[in-house]
């Protein structure tokens, strides 16, 4: 508590002045947080000062929020291009980084618990330094500097970089990509290796389930819906449960599709929900040390598939998207999602699931340009349906399809500027850890 109290002193982070009438003062309070390293041992205790900010007032105390958060998929790009290319991959961590971000507006907050000034008791702390909790915390520090992870192919240019910047920030050097967000990373002759092992095992601790007996397969292949069981009396052990397995996601692809149908009764679980959420968990438990491996191998081609099934939900009728997108032969996103609305045809249903991977691969696309290697040739999509193929080249518009026509004339047009390319895929979609069809018999 000392230390953190000390690094807010340091920065700067707030003045003490006499309160009056016309302050909002917001309250404070000490987070306690245990750090550990990748091998999952405690590595310090961290002691957090964080401001109430719900007692904040919009348009008063704050205007405008922002809380900008890497996408999974940026991640695995970077690290695909940097074990292709050879590049040095360094890791740093600004300390107290939201106590850099400066406020634009007046705020005054209370004196810290246990660290009140004997000679000012009754003052508070006029802000002038963001700080955590409040609710402009992040966009403020976005601005500053963004968290980073660096990528360079000269490691002369990093520690120049790295002393810039710990002369204006105080920072930690992390060394060598080993472990970031959970995710251990292991270089190895074939590529990068990415696994949240110690992080299914505090799961499998939380939940109960370090002794249960592991299985060979996800779910069962009679699909569960809304109404069966019965309802549980507190789903908040459900929703954390779910919670966590949508983080670990981000390694495994294997889980996408599962995690996809236990997400769809976060609003209502039943004691069935919760015991195929288990099954997930006794997967994993027979599978902690899978992961993602980044081959070391040229990105090309560029490819994704795309996969649904029809009426798939017996209860709603609506559909299930699937699709994962390949740089080389390195998995860098993958999603499996509930159409919005019930579909006519199959045609219909796997044209949407078309159209949403052709807008993931145009993102893919526009990162690759601006990380200075746009890709040398259309990126090829796979899908199983003659007519959805047919339609991207002949969009046909009749009375059965204008109800899909944004879709339809997206992707013709990716396909007609020759930005992208549509082939028709067969057996190989059922191999595919996304494939909609494991439980839903279609």
């Amino acid at each position: 508590m000392s230390d953190e109290f000390n690094a807010l002193v340091h920065q700067g982070t707030w003045e003490l002045v006499p309160p009056n009438a016309h302050q909002h003062v917001i309250s404070c309070k000490w987070v306690f947080r245990v750090k550990r390293n990748k091998e999952g041992r405690v590595e310090r205790f961290k002691a957090r000062l964080v401001a109430k900010g719900f007692h904040q007032r919009l348009d008063f105390d704050y205007f405008n929020t922002f809380r900008p958060i890497i996408k999974p998929v940026t991640i695995r790009v970077v690290l695909s291009l940097a074990i292709t290319q050879k590049w040095s991959i360094r890791q740093l961590d600004v300390n107290n980084a939201f106590l850099h971000g400066k406020l634009e507006e007046d705020l005054f907050m209370a004196q810290p618990p246990g660290f009140i000034d004997a000679s000012l008791p009754l003052h508070v702390c006029r802000l002038r330094k963001s700080i955590y909790g409040l609710k402009q915390a992040p966009r403020t520090w976005f601005q500053e500097l963004k968290s980073f992870l660096l990528s360079y192919g000269n490691p002369q240019l990093i520690d120049s970089l790295i002393q810039l910047i710990s002369n204006t920030f105080s920072i930690k050097d992390l060394g060598y990509l080993t472990y970031f967000l959970g995710v251990n990373a292991i270089f190895t002759p074939a590529g990068l290796f990415l696994s949240q092992a110690q992080y299914i095992r505090d799961l499998l601790d939380k939940f109960g389930m370090a002794e249960a007996k592991p299985v060979s397969s996800l779910m069962a292949t009679t699909p569960f819906q809304l109404h069966q069981g019965l309802k549980l009396s507190d789903p908040s052990p459900y929703r954390r449960l779910v919670g966590s397995l949508q983080y670990l996601n981000l390694t495994r692809p294997d889980i996408t599709f599962a995690v996809n149908r236990l997400s769809q009764f976060l609003h209502a679980p039943s004691d069935v929900h919760m015991q195929a959420a288990k099954c997930v968990l006794r997967y994993l438990k027979g599978s902690i040390f899978h992961g993602l491996l980044l081959h070391r191998q040229p990105l090309s081609p560029f490819h994704a598939f795309s996969d649904s099934d029809w009426a798939g939900d017996k209860y709603t009728l609506q559909s299930t998207t699937g699709y994962i997108v390949f740089l080389g032969s390195n998995p860098i996103s993958w999603k499996a999602c509930k159409q919005k609305t019930v579909a006519r045809s199959s045609t219909e249903v796997e044209y949407r699931a078309l159209a949403t991977v052709s807008s993931k691969v145009m993102w893919v696309c526009h990162l690759l340009r601006e990380l200075g290697h746009p890709v040398s040739s259309p990126p090829a999509v796979y899908c199983d349906n003659v007519g959805a193929t047919h339609l991207s080249s002949n969009p046909v518009m009749h009375t059965r399809m204008k109800h899909i026509a944004i879709d339809l004339h997206f992707v013709h047009e990716l396909v007609d500027r020759k930005l992208l390319r549509l082939h028709l895929a067969g057996h190989v979609m059922e191999t595919l850890p996304v494939n909609t069809a494991h439980e839903s018999g279609s």
